[in-house]
């Protein structure tokens, strides 16, 4: 478990999921999309993020999580732009 802060508005690129993650948030909210779907989320809510699923992390204001990975070590990479097969679901 990593406990994690993201600068307001973070790095708003889409990041593609090489393990199965998942966050709780702690203190504040942010927006979190999957390609398909935006939703806001705050404190006391968890996200889970499937291993190849491309997502994306906004924060409102700095916020605060909690990471918890299953898989090989997490290893972050930012895309430019969403991959075509999730801008067309």
């Amino acid at each position: 478990m990593v406990r994690q802060h993201l600068s307001t508005g973070g790095d708003p690129r889409p990041n593609p999921e090489t393990v199965s993650r998942g966050s709780h948030i702690v203190q504040s909210e942010g927006l979190f999309n999957d390609g398909r779907t935006e939703r806001r989320l705050g404190r006391g809510d968890t996200v889970i993020f499937p291993a190849g699923e491309v997502h994306q992390v906004q924060a409102l204001t700095r916020m605060v999580l909690y990471r918890v990975q299953a898989g090989a070590d997490w290893h972050p990479e930012s895309l430019k732009a969403w991959p075509a097969a999730a801008r067309n679901i």
